[in-house]
């Protein structure tokens, strides 16, 4: 079994504003200590499981949706909904960010017997390597060129009449 994590935004400007890195260095560690010891990379080689991070302005708790099954492409695909005003006004959004990732992480794998213990070895690795590493931070270039982006969705969305409040 393959693991695989993106993202999925359908409202313009409501997103996380988070490096890919930070998915990534979680997706590492998700193989590390659940997957492999798990026995799950050697299970279903062919089937790919899909973590898609999602978000919306309304949404206001955690919710896990269990997963979506395509026999043709062999997948599973989790759509893990994260609480969009409760991150980006928290005190620190990437911390509250990641502990809602590994909060889902139970209900993922419960089906394959994962332990507290194997939970709490991502939430500690991934809490020791990200917060307050800037290698995990948007680089100016990627905080410019999304500021750009917003800055052409507001025209945009003004042209059309319609309100682009981001909060």
């Amino acid at each position: 079994m393959e693991l695989t994590i993106g993202a999925w935004f359908n409202e313009p400007k409501i997103n996380f504003k988070f490096s890919h890195k930070v998915d990534n260095y979680i997706r590492i560690q998700i193989i590390e200590h659940i997957m492999k010891p798990l026995g799950l990379l050697d299970i279903e080689k062919d089937v790919f499981l899909h973590l898609t991070v999602a978000t919306k302005k309304e949404q206001d708790r955690l919710e896990v949706f269990l997963p979506r099954k395509n026999n043709r492409a062999k997948s599973k695909n989790y759509g893990l909904w994260f609480p969009y005003l409760e991150i980006i006004h928290s005190d620190y959004p990437l911390k509250s960010y990641v502990e809602f990732f590994v909060q889902s992480l139970p209900i993922i794998f419960n089906e394959w017997g994962v332990k507290q213990e194997q939970i709490e070895n991502v939430t500690q690795n991934v809490f020791n390597e990200i917060l307050s590493n800037k290698f995990y931070e948007l680089t100016a270039e990627e905080l410019e060129e999304l500021s750009f982006s917003e800055r052409m969705l507001d025209g945009i969305l003004e042209e059309l009449g319609l309100d682009n409040d981001e909060e």
